[in-house]
């Protein structure tokens, strides 16, 4: 019940698998469903959280951050089944306001209430641990390509 960190096509950009176990198509209702065409934003930071998460249905969606002069920076891809923007759903948080999710191709999304998941989780709490380590991996993932662009790579320096 393993996923795997691959690197993408591009240099230092990462493809996030979730474990097969999980399917929240299963386990929560989707509320709405909503097409993107590529490069469009999905959600951009410094929105409020609509105390939904976003479950990717058919295609990839990149999770960037914006530069001060607009540049863009890929932390992740998200491939088809992949669950986003839970940590600000579930937390109540306002997004970072340089984070943003970009349809890296034509994307259907599901939208998934806060409250259906943590209704979810209650009638069924195993999935939670997989929760908490895929949200913790993108945590970690972020770090890494945040120092990356600060720092670079130590292997370029070594």
């Amino acid at each position: 019940m393993g996923r795997a960190a691959e690197p993408g096509a591009c240099k230092g950009e990462v493809m996030l698998h979730h474990p097969p176990g999980i399917d929240w198509r299963e386990m929560v209702p989707i509320r709405r469903r909503v097409r993107y065409p590529a490069d469009a934003a999905i959600v951009s930071g410094g929105d409020p959280a609509e105390r939904a998460a976003y479950l990717v249905l058919e295609g990839t969606v990149r999770l960037s951050l914006l530069t001060a002069d607009g540049r863009e920076q890929v932390m992740v891809y998200l491939p088809k089944g992949s669950l986003f923007g839970e940590q600000a759903a579930l937390g109540r948080t306002t997004l970072c306001a340089e984070l943003v999710a970009i349809a890296d191709e034509p994307v259907e999304l599901g939208q998934i209430l806060a409250s259906d998941i943590v209704a979810a989780l209650k009638q069924c709490p195993d999935p939670f641990l997989d929760l908490m380590r895929i949200t913790g991996e993108k945590t970690s993932l972020f770090i890494q390509a945040v120092a990356r662009c600060a720092f670079g790579s130590a292997r370029d320096r070594v």
